[in-house]
């Protein structure tokens, strides 16, 4: 795989996640105003990014796979 491959593919990947993650819990600015209780931000915000690489990792997973065919 050549670097400018990887590269898209990274790309790619991250703005998939990032799509699907935001569609999920809302921007950060939208968790924000969302709850007032700064421990609900906090909880909210690290599921958010627990989920983020979650999500990351599995599209890069089935991408690597399908190029792999």
């Amino acid at each position: 795989m050549a670097g400018d491959e990887l590269r898209e593919l990274i790309a790619s990947s991250i703005h998939l996640a990032d799509g699907v993650v935001n569609d999920h819990f809302g921007r950060v600015e939208d968790i924000r105003n969302r709850f007032e209780d700064r421990e609900e931000v906090e909880y909210t915000m690290e599921m958010k990014i627990r989920s983020y690489e979650t999500v990351l990792k599995e599209l890069m997973r089935w991408k690597l796979g399908k190029m792999g065919e």
